[in-house]
């Protein structure tokens, strides 16, 4: 639960991603091996007459399945070895356990032992099938229409439509999510934010005073740099991964219970982090220098802490106790995102680092985030700041030195990631799904071309006969395409915390994803279509 955390969700539906894509392709491969021995029912009628038993067929047609298999797992492999550099470099920082991936023993065992397998069970439904025959019969007839035969096919093909549907509105969904949430505002404007976590030795910071000296002569001498406009001091930023939450007690009101006690985030900053972050004060004010260790405790809520714990009355000139100390209300911040831009803001108090930075706080006195607000691109800064450190101390290392786009950009990574891989998948499974539905539709145009000579012959024109094979793709594309919808509903529900204000159903995924699917079925007809209208009659009339 530690070091996977808030991944389990997502790690599990990209395996179940990737399982789709595998079952897509093992039906497109069981899909060719049942054209391939449709068309060979004569040879194994032969063989048959020969003295070749069922069991003798079935092992050829498996051996020749598996070795199908056998060639795209080791080609597979190969691939892997450049995907799996690409998939760490787009993975997010923060995912577990990166260092430890790799194509090991373990791996390339289950490999083989997938692509054995699936050699195996897709292979045996057309070696079944094509050994299931009248030898009489099959020995006397040259071709056969279009009949039950199709039937397999026609089902693999509706599954991996259906399967194909599911990774498309999966991908859809993650896409919406993604959309809508690098939409959402942090709270704060983000761009032109330098920002960097800085650690004081102990051994030469032991008291408050020699911190508060340090900060005061960090920012006078950042703060006058060209194209900044201005600094400030903060114990933890948003989005940073980091979080400190504490419990308060508010005067004249007693807890029931230590479970009624209330609590907050936490943030220890300086005179100007509003001003710096752009956060905006939407009553009272802010703190400035006159706020010291040594005049009365203020601080500042945000609006979810006030709607929770002062509803319907303004907070300002409230008391509260914490460690120990009275703080006094004196502004109302605006909402911030401190976890993730898909959270509800959560309860935050804010007091002046130098009421905190003492003996009775010691906590976070010595670690800290050095916020710097500029005038154009942060970065072309962050060796000149650096510099500026140095020359107050050179002891004193800077750490996660980012811009706040950076924070941003991490912030979403997980659901980015999860967006990439899911899109591959899709329009794998696009592909796969479009090939299928090709495949069956151009063998049964071959099957029915005696059919279709006949119709021609009777009167049909191209417009019936276009309409005759597109209309066969459709159906195939309607019946998967009404499995893969309810599947998805209930397969999208399962995974609904990873989305964000998008629902499991959402209406316009659905629809897209379903026209989509009849434009790629229409598609995939259209070729076999017109070698049907180019059938000539008498050719094909002459073929039994």
């Amino acid at each position: 639960d530690e070091v996977v955390g808030g991944y389990r969700t997502a790690l599990w539906t990209l395996l179940g991603a990737v399982g789709l894509v595998l079952l897509i392709a093992c039906s497109n491969l069981a899909n060719l091996l049942l054209a391939r021995a449709s068309a060979r029912s004569r040879e194994v009628a032969i063989r048959s007459a020969l003295g070749a038993t069922r069991f003798d067929l079935i092992r050829q047609l498996l051996t020749e399945s598996l070795l199908l298999a056998g060639l795209g797992g080791a080609l597979g492999i190969l691939l892997a070895r450049g995907g799996l550099r690409l998939l760490l470099s787009l993975s997010p920082a923060d995912l577990p356990r990166t260092s430890e991936v790799a194509l090991d023993a373990g791996v390339l065992s289950f490999a083989v032992g997938v692509s054995v397998l699936s050699g195996i069970l897709f292979g045996l439904a057309p070696a079944l099938h094509a050994t299931r025959l009248e030898i009489g019969t099959e020995l006397k007839t040259r071709s056969r229409p279009m009949g039950a035969s199709s039937a397999p096919r026609s089902i693999f093909v509706m599954a991996e439509v259906a399967l194909s549907i599911v990774l498309l509105i999966g991908a859809g969904l993650f896409l919406k999510t993604f959309l809508r949430m690098q939409a959402v505002s942090p709270g704060f404007p983000a761009d032109h934010l330098l920002l960097m976590r800085l650690s004081l030795p102990k051994d030469n910071y032991a008291t408050a005073a020699s911190m508060r000296k340090f900060y005061d002569n960090l920012k006078q001498h950042v703060a006058v740099l060209p194209g900044v406009q201005s600094v400030a001091l903060a114990s933890v930023l948003p989005l940073s991964a980091m979080n400190v939450r504490s419990e308060f007690y508010i005067s004249g009101r007693t807890p029931a219970s230590p479970v009624d006690v209330p609590a907050a985030q936490n943030r220890w900053i300086s005179p100007g982090y509003f001003r710096s972050m752009g956060i905006p004060i939407m009553e009272g004010r802010e703190f400035s220098e006159h706020d010291t260790e040594t005049s009365a405790g203020v601080a500042v809520v945000d609006q979810t802490l006030v709607k929770k714990y002062w509803p319907n009355r303004s907070p300002l000139g409230q008391h509260f106790q914490l460690q120990g100390r009275d703080f006094e209300v004196v502004g109302v911040a605006g909402n911030v995102k401190h976890d993730t831009l898909g959270e509800d803001p959560s309860p935050t108090l804010y007091a002046p680092f130098s009421q905190v930075v003492t003996a009775g706080f010691p906590f976070l006195a010595n670690s800290f985030s050095f916020v710097v607000r500029t005038a154009s691109d942060p970065l072309a800064l962050t060796t000149t700041v650096r510099r500026k450190l140095r020359a107050v101390d050179a002891n004193v290392p800077a750490s996660s030195v980012k811009t706040m786009d950076q924070f941003l950009s991490a912030a979403i990574g997980p659901r980015r990631f999860n967006l990439q891989l899911m899109l591959v998948f899709a329009a794998s499974a696009l592909l796969l799904a479009a090939m299928g539905l090709y495949g069956v539709v151009s063998y049964a145009v071959v099957l029915r071309t005696s059919e279709i000579g006949v119709r021609m012959a009777l009167g049909a024109d191209r417009a019936n006969i276009l309409k005759l094979v597109v209309g066969q793709a459709l159906r195939l594309v309607l019946a998967g395409l009404a499995v893969g919808l309810i599947a998805s509903i209930a397969l999208a529900r399962i995974a609904r915390s990873l989305l964000f204000e998008t629902s499991a159903a959402d209406p316009a995924t659905f629809a897209s994803v379903a026209i989509l699917f009849v434009i790629v079925g229409i598609a995939a007809a259209v070729l076999p279509a017109r070698r049907a209208m180019r059938v000539d009659p008498l050719i094909a009339l002459r073929t039994d």
